[in-house]
């Protein structure tokens, strides 16, 4: 996916840079998934995070683009690296 790609997935998406609204933005709510609106939540939250953590190559591109944890939303670069790793 290009970066031009991605922009056009992130206009839709209409997430906002706060982590937790955009980890919900690229996880719709599934009610069979979930008992409850917050537990679905916390687990998109928790899901993107862990990915960035774990996943050695997402890893090494946010880091590069400036990414810290525990901050309290993403930049531009990163929601485009996010939508490219979550949208292939």
């Amino acid at each position: 996916m290009t970066d031009a790609e991605a922009m056009e997935v992130l206009s839709k998406l209409h997430g906002g840079d706060r982590r937790s609204t955009f980890a919900q933005a690229l996880f719709p709510d599934d009610p069979t998934k979930y008992r409850s609106h917050g537990e679905w939540a916390k687990a998109v939250g928790t899901r993107v995070a862990h990915d960035i953590h774990t996943d050695p190559l997402l890893c090494q591109r946010m880091h590069a683009l400036g990414y810290e944890p525990r901050k309290q939303g993403y930049t531009l670069e990163q929601r485009i690296e996010l939508v490219k790793y979550y949208r292939r």
